[in-house]
């Protein structure tokens, strides 16, 4: 019974120590063997590439394994080979469909007019073709479907090539980053967070100016080490936010305070300012001084004038004994005799000559004659009619008898 091509061509690789086969010739038999019963080849293109890897090797085989062969095979022991050929008479309807191999062709032997338009698919360009890239029409044509995963290097890449479009999300790490080549310009406003920057990288030469405002300033981070100098302007400060424990000893100072603008409740109640220190001339009224509170040693000598007194303010008990002089009484007073301690008070020295009249002197005042300069004084108009009686008369007043009224007057009890 004959066997099939596909058994021959089994027992060849199964013989192939026997038949001192090398590696690669026994790889290149069982590639035929795939494709033929692949059906990509027939039988006879099979044997054809048999006697192309040896092209004994069917006779050997027969002697070796004392087997049968194929028909074909025995059929393609007796072929013609190219001794038996004439020069160029090989025409192309001489050989079968697929009898050209790549072994049958002659260096340089395919050119373009020789391969069907459309017909080179990828398993006919070798794995290290290296087809120049100017003998392909890539502008446009290579797609990613085209590249391999991972095979296009740095070297494949076109200076300015890859675009912010190109990459994918998270792609660029740091690692894809040349040092100091991240410019200002590369980073997105507000981008930078903080988790972003390493603590204590960021200096005053970092910040633009007035970069930093106050919302960026965390709650109590700024310290008295991070203020320059008399830099905090009056515009600086929060309203109320000066209190007095941030006031340095004697540092408030007359053009720190605002022109009226301490009033009572700012000055300790033990504050002890010196008079000295203060504009009271002409500044003190009555109702700065609380009721009561001018006390002697408050009052200048001769400060309290009679226009400061008021009405009935002066009493005993506010005049020294023996400071009221006569200028002190206003002509006018007319102060009372019961008011005074006259007895035995008044002297002539006290009166005013010829200020004492009638009316002065009480109805029983009983001056002694003595105390009365009467030699002479005394006329008819001074006595009042019927008022002289006997005792008045002296005994030896020797009254002429032309001053007496005599005349019919004189009666016995007279004589």
């Amino acid at each position: 019974m004959s066997i099939t091509t596909v058994e021959t061509i089994q027992g060849i690789i199964n013989n192939a120590k026997a038949l001192n086969l090398t590696p690669a010739e026994v790889s290149a038999i069982k590639s035929i063997l795939t494709v033929l019963q692949a059906g990509v080849i027939n039988e006879s293109r099979a044997l054809q590439e048999i006697k192309l890897v040896d092209a004994n090797l069917l006779e050997e085989y027969t002697k070796v394994a004392g087997a049968q062969v194929s028909d074909a095979a025995a059929s393609a022991s007796d072929m013609v080979v190219t001794a038996n050929l004439v020069a160029s008479s090989v025409t192309t309807s001489k050989i079968a469909n697929d009898a050209v191999t790549a072994d049958k062709l002659a260096g340089d032997a395919v050119v373009s007019a020789s391969i069907l338009d459309g017909t080179i698919v990828n398993a006919d360009v070798s794995a290290t073709a290296a087809i120049a890239a100017s003998k392909l029409a890539l502008d446009s044509a290579v797609t990613s479907a085209h590249l391999v995963d991972g095979t296009v290097a740095t070297a494949d890449l076109a200076d300015d090539a890859v675009t912010a479009a190109k990459l994918a999300d998270n792609a660029v790490v740091s690692a894809n980053i040349v040092n100091s080549n991240v410019t200002t310009d590369k980073i997105a406003a507000s981008d930078v967070t903080t988790a972003k920057i390493a603590n204590l990288n960021v200096t005053t030469s970092k910040l633009a100016g007035d970069a930093v405002t106050a919302n960026k300033l965390a709650d109590n981070s700024v310290v008295t080490a991070n203020v320059v100098s008399q830099s905090i302007t009056t515009n600086k400060l929060y309203t109320d936010a000066v209190t007095a424990n941030k006031l340095a000893d004697n540092a408030v100072v007359s053009a720190s305070i605002a022109n009226g603008s301490i009033v009572n409740a700012d000055i300790n109640d033990s504050a002890a300012i010196a008079a000295s220190k203060l504009a009271l001339d002409g500044a003190i009224t009555s109702t700065h001084l609380a009721d009561g509170t001018v006390a002697t040693a408050d009052l200048a000598d001769d400060a309290v004038t009679a226009d400061k007194l008021a009405g009935d303010a002066v009493v005993s008990a506010s005049i020294a004994d023996g400071s009221i002089v006569n200028a002190d009484i206003n002509d006018s007073a007319a102060i009372a005799a019961s008011k005074l301690a006259l007895d035995g008070a008044i002297t002539s020295t006290h009166l005013v000559d010829g200020s004492i009249v009638n009316a002065d002197i009480n109805d029983s005042a009983a001056i002694a004659a003595s105390k009365l300069a009467l030699d002479g004084a005394i006329t008819s108009t001074h006595l009042v009619d019927g008022s002289i009686v006997n005792a008045d008369i002296n005994d030896s007043a020797a009254i002429a008898a032309s001053k007496l009224a005599l005349d019919g007057a004189i009666t016995s009890t007279h004589l």
